[in-house]
């Protein structure tokens, strides 16, 4: 392979090596280029970071994982549900049942929605109504 089938860059490094001895200042000064170039990115990336455009990837799979364990936990819970569920279908039959899955389905996806954008106030209200439900299926006569 000739020295002209090479790519650019590595036909002045072959074009050098090639020829004498490098000029030791000439080493010196593409060291001293490189580093200002390196120190150059380093600023940049963290003018990046601050300004928020750049973030942490550890501190991303984190929070996903965090994220995965609490939406697992809600449908673990699912289970949970049977009780009510089976008295919902005595009661009222297939009605109650429907009636009792779509609300269940909606207090779940709220959950799993506020766990996802990390809501808090939908967290605090879905916890005063799930108190709220709880309160009025305690209350004697119903």
């Amino acid at each position: 392979m000739s020295v002209t089938e090479l790519p650019a860059g590595q036909q002045a490094l072959s074009l050098r090596t090639a020829g004498s001895q490098v000029d030791p200042s000439e080493s010196f000064n593409e060291a001293r280029r490189q580093n200002e170039w390196l120190k150059l990115e380093r600023e940049r990336l963290i003018q990046q970071v601050e300004s928020g455009r750049l973030i942490d990837k550890a501190k991303i799979e984190g929070m996903a994982k965090s994220m995965c364990r609490e939406i697992q936990a809600r449908i673990n819970r699912l289970p949970n549900l049977a009780d009510s569920l089976a008295l919902a279908v005595s009661r009222e039959g297939t009605f109650g049942a429907r009636h009792c899955l779509s609300e269940h389905t909606e207090k779940l996806s709220a959950e799993i929605w506020a766990i996802l954008t990390g809501d808090i106030a939908v967290g605090i209200s879905i916890h005063a109504s799930s108190l709220g439900a709880l309160l009025e299926a305690e209350e004697p006569g119903r």
